[in-house]
């Protein structure tokens, strides 16, 4: 497995995050969308703001999340254990670190991770 590859892709993909996070931010918090009656707005229009902001807030939320989990990769990388599972140790299929370059799991332990947090979702 070609480590520096997957180094280089997974810095890149930080630093798009970082900028996104940055656009997201400044976005929802630009002076016009913190109190658009400034520009007239009536209730429709202050409703639309709300929901949009909403969704800059869920997309900054979600890439938030994903930057955490690349930065733990570049550090499994730092370590020596990047590729590798966090449950066994076994190697984690090339084929799945191309697509998810950040996974921690190989896939029967990601399923497996998955299928608790479903059912404990389910149990509340």
């Amino acid at each position: 497995m070609n480590i520096d590859h997957f180094r280089r892709g997974l810095l890149a993909f930080e630093h798009q995050l970082m900028e996104r996070l940055g656009d997201e931010v400044d976005t929802v918090s630009r002076p016009d969308r913190a109190d658009p009656s400034n520009a007239g707005a009536d209730v429709g229009d202050l409703s639309q703001v709300d929901e949009l902001e909403d969704e800059y807030l869920a997309l900054a939320q979600t890439d938030s999340a994903i930057l955490a989990q690349v930065r733990a990769a570049l550090r499994r990388i730092d370590e020596g254990t990047y590729g590798k599972c966090l449950v066994d140790g076994e190697p984690i299929d090339e084929k799945r670190l191309e697509s998810l370059p950040w996974v921690a799991y190989c896939l029967k332990h990601q399923t497996a991770l998955e299928e608790r947090e479903r059912f404990h979702t389910q149990t509340m």
